[in-house]
């Protein structure tokens, strides 16, 4: 259904630039939706199924907090509480940095990668159910564009 439909906009857009990003926040805003049912019914949250995986894809067996903020594009701030959150349930643990006192490393627990394994599997499902009606050629394009536009200097 066009956006313009969705809406229940008597007339179509003037401008496709705007269409189009119009398009893209409202599809965010939806995929980020279903993402937090699909997360909350396996009894954690998109932000921290996300620092998981970049824990567990990472070329080291732990990272520093800043390290994990630059990949998860927010601030250092945000990565405490969220890491605050983790260690608590038990998926994470911080160990001191033998190489600077200032900082602490991350790491997975047994119990976190044991989490991580089960809703990743799940996950890659429910990715394969949402996206069913888009080619590999049209996934190819999708991320073409958005990369484009992530590497716009206007951004």
């Amino acid at each position: 259904m066009s956006l313009q439909h969705e809406l229940k906009l008597p007339q179509p857009f003037q401008n496709k630039k705007h269409e189009a990003l119009l398009n893209i926040l409202r599809t965010a805003a939806f995929l980020s939706k279903k993402g937090d049912s699909f997360f909350s019914k396996h009894g954690i949250t998109m932000a921290q199924f996300n620092l998981l995986m970049v824990l567990k894809y990472s070329v080291s067996a732990h990272l520093t907090q800043s390290e994990i903020a630059v990949r998860l594009l927010v601030n250092r701030a945000n990565i405490t509480g969220l890491i605050d959150r983790l260690e608590k349930t038990g998926f994470v643990e911080r160990m001191p940095d033998k190489k600077d006192r200032r900082h602490y490393l991350i790491t997975f627990t047994d119990k976190g990668k044991k989490i991580l394994d089960k809703v990743e599997e799940a996950y890659d499902k429910e990715v394969n159910l949402v996206m069913r009606d888009i080619s590999g050629a049209e996934a190819s394009e999708i991320i073409r564009v958005m990369e484009k536009l992530r590497e716009s200097d206007m951004l």
